[in-house]
């Protein structure tokens, strides 16, 4: 009999939380990159750029909040969460400061900067997506500068279809081989 899932993830165990930061890490990384990519590459001045570099800034402040969080309450247990029920949690801040625990509070906030991140990432797509359907493919865009032909395992080949460049295997044995000699 299935049960319910709930979007509530506890990590109890330290390889749980260690790999959990490692992840947190690696994303906040890549948005660091990807951010200081479309400032390099003056892609900002492009509306749909622009919200993906504000998406960036707010994935990093988000992965910084997140760790810090997953630091307070799974590493150090500066604060202790006791889990009532699916929609109550209790945190425990007997070891710490009011000032502490008013940080930790906002700290758990983390879906105001999580959100609006994918927010500004959604819209900046969406934006390059309709930027690229009203413009005309130019001669460098067009599929003239790839192989009509790509280079597989034997018994195995696909063709160029040049109107949507997008590539077919073949089924006909007999072409096959012909592409092959």
């Amino acid at each position: 009999m299935p049960v319910p899932a709930f979007a509530t993830q506890m990590h109890s165990s330290s390889e749980g939380v260690l790999v959990h930061q490692l992840g947190h890490l690696f994303f906040l990384f890549s948005m660091v990159i990807l951010y200081f990519t479309i400032q390099g590459k003056q892609l900002h001045d492009e509306k749909g750029w622009r919200y993906i570099q504000f998406s960036a800034l707010f994935f990093v402040l988000w992965n910084l909040d997140a760790l810090t969080v997953h630091f307070l309450d799974n590493q150090t247990h500066i604060v202790i969460p006791h889990i009532r029920s699916i929609w109550e949690i209790e945190f425990d801040l007997s070891k710490s400061s009011s000032q502490l625990a008013m940080f930790y509070y906002f700290l758990r906030l983390d879906h105001l900067l999580c959100l609006p991140g994918m927010i500004f990432l959604w819209r900046g797509l969406a934006l390059l997506l309709k930027q690229n359907e009203q413009e005309p493919l130019s001669p460098v865009d067009s599929n003239d500068h790839l192989p009509s032909k790509l280079p597989l395992p034997v018994g195995v080949s696909a063709t160029l279809d040049h109107e949507n460049g997008m590539f077919f295997q073949d089924k006909d044995p007999q072409k096959t081989e012909n592409l092959r000699s």
